[in-house]
């Protein structure tokens, strides 16, 4: 457990580090059209948004935690720990993080770097609680955006009982699309997807003029059906 909380401590440090000089990569990430491909040919929820609903705001710098429950339908594990960052913020202008009926939005101000880290499989004090997903079923991780208005960087961190492995997450600007992430390219140690365990997503500034609006409606392990 404790390894796992030393673990946790450096993920949420790389989500802090949202200046232009440290933003994680945003290169595997592959775009597909939820509203052409339709439902997936069978998924599990990580997170819907539907409930823990609340509200976080940055005034101007700084960390706001939100944490939200509810059923293991909705959010994996029942618990999600979502903390919104501000690094730098020359207008000193509030970030806010909104999760409700569905949706995750989060408005940040003009040249603001921010990141974004949701966290499934702790306790609402950070203990470690261990999701104990089996996802062999399904090939790879999709989140459900609304819309971007400006491209993103970040990462994905799944801690399996193989080992930890992490990829890329890059989202683009653009209006009702996926990223989808697939088993196949998790990099790290040998990956148990029949038991894991936690999940960090972190999403963060990208592009050379920060000032980043976004909606996620959905995260979850799916296997898509094949595009028209």
């Amino acid at each position: 457990m404790q390894a796992r909380s030393v673990l946790l401590t450096l993920a949420v440090f790389m989500a802090t580090l949202a200046g232009p000089a440290a933003r994680l990569s945003a290169e595997i990430s592959v775009i597909s059209d939820c509203s052409r491909q339709g439902a997936p040919a069978a998924f599990a929820v990580i997170d819907d948004f539907t409930a823990g609903p609340g509200t976080a705001t940055v005034p101007s710098t700084g960390t706001a935690p939100l944490t939200g429950s509810g059923p293991s339908s909705s959010i994996a594990g029942g618990v999600r720990r979502a903390v919104l960052n501000v690094v730098v913020n020359p207008f000193g202008r509030p970030a806010g993080l909104d999760i409700r009926e569905g949706h995750l939005v989060v408005d940040t101000g003009i040249r603001t770097h921010h990141s974004l880290t949701l966290l499934y499989g702790w306790n609402a004090d950070r203990s470690p609680a261990d999701l104990n997903l089996d996802l062999r079923a399904f090939d790879r991780l999709r989140l459900h955006f609304d819309a971007v208005d400006r491209d993103t960087a970040g990462a994905v961190v799944v801690w399996t009982g193989g080992g930890i492995v992490s990829v890329p997450l890059g989202a683009p600007a653009g209006e009702d699309f996926c990223m989808d992430l697939p088993f196949a390219d998790f990099a790290g140690d040998p990956a148990d997807w029949s038991d894991v365990q936690h999940i960090a997503i972190v999403i963060q500034s990208g592009g050379l003029a920060p000032a980043h609006d976004y909606a996620i409606r959905s995260i979850s392990a799916v296997v898509p059906n094949p595009e028209p």
